[in-house]
């Protein structure tokens, strides 16, 4: 897990491999799911993002890749103005913060 600090806010950023789409048990649930190509039919990694406020979560999402896995590390995300940038498989997933839209469906995947 890492974690990123914007003004008051926490960012976590953490692996959640047991995550299935199309569970209705899963030991977490998320605001918005966010998928790279293929990553509905063939999920690779799956990451989670939570947005907290003095221990109390405002927001979280989880982005789901396919095409080579990847794990979370102080490497993987970056922040950027109001935006956060993670790497999940082969796609870079551009969120806003602190409200974890993807403007524009902007995200850019490799080959």
């Amino acid at each position: 897990m890492i974690k990123l600090k914007f003004g008051n806010l926490e960012i976590e950023i953490y692996d959640d491999p047991t995550f299935s789409l199309l569970s209705t048990d899963n030991s977490r649930n998320y605001s918005r799911h966010y998928l790279s190509s293929g990553a509905l039919d063939f999920p690779v990694s799956q990451h989670g993002i939570r947005i907290s406020n003095n221990d109390i979560e405002i927001n979280n999402c989880i982005i789901i890749g396919s095409g080579g896995a990847t794990g979370i590390n102080k490497n993987s995300a970056l922040l950027d103005t109001d935006k956060v940038l993670i790497c999940c498989c082969n796609t870079v997933f551009c969120l806003s913060v602190p409200d974890l839209e993807l403007p524009g469906n902007y995200l850019s995947q490799g080959h």
